[in-house]
């Protein structure tokens, strides 16, 4: 990958990690803006939160990891794909630390679906920038 694109993966894979722990912390003390309650007052509207956030946040964890995979018995996932998933499943699991907070089984699973879905994605695209460039003979 080159240089210029690992470095700007990089700079927005941090920025969605903080933007991840700032919703976070804004939800644990009840102060979430306005415009992500909004969500909450569309039915699903959380779940395709949950989905989209994590997609995105995988995608560039991944993409910034370069791919990196490790070994879990006869699986090779993706570094950045596990980590996300630890982080949301004890991101999730504090919620029933917080009053104002509700441990919901519905949200884990989107967001493990998000995880997925942007673990896919970061495969898709690591696959076409490594591919080799087709001959201009091959024209």
């Amino acid at each position: 990958m080159p240089n210029a694109r690992r470095i700007v993966i990089a700079v927005l894979a941090a920025a969605s990690l903080l933007g991840f722990a700032a919703i976070v912390v804004a939800a644990d003390r009840n102060t979430l803006p306005p415009f992500i309650k909004h969500l909450y007052d569309w039915p699903g509207g959380d779940k395709v939160g949950h989905v989209t956030l994590l997609a995105v946040l995988t995608l560039l964890v991944d993409l910034a990891l370069g791919g990196r995979r490790i070994r879990l018995g006869g699986l090779a996932p993706q570094l950045g794909s596990v980590l996300v998933a630890a982080a949301i499943t004890m991101e999730e699991a504090s919620q029933a630390f917080f009053p104002d907070r509700t441990l919901s089984a519905a949200d884990l699973a989107c967001s493990y679906l998000g995880v997925y879905l942007g673990a896919r994605a970061a495969a898709a695209l690591l696959a076409r920038w490594r591919a080799p460039a087709p001959s201009p003979d091959a024209a």
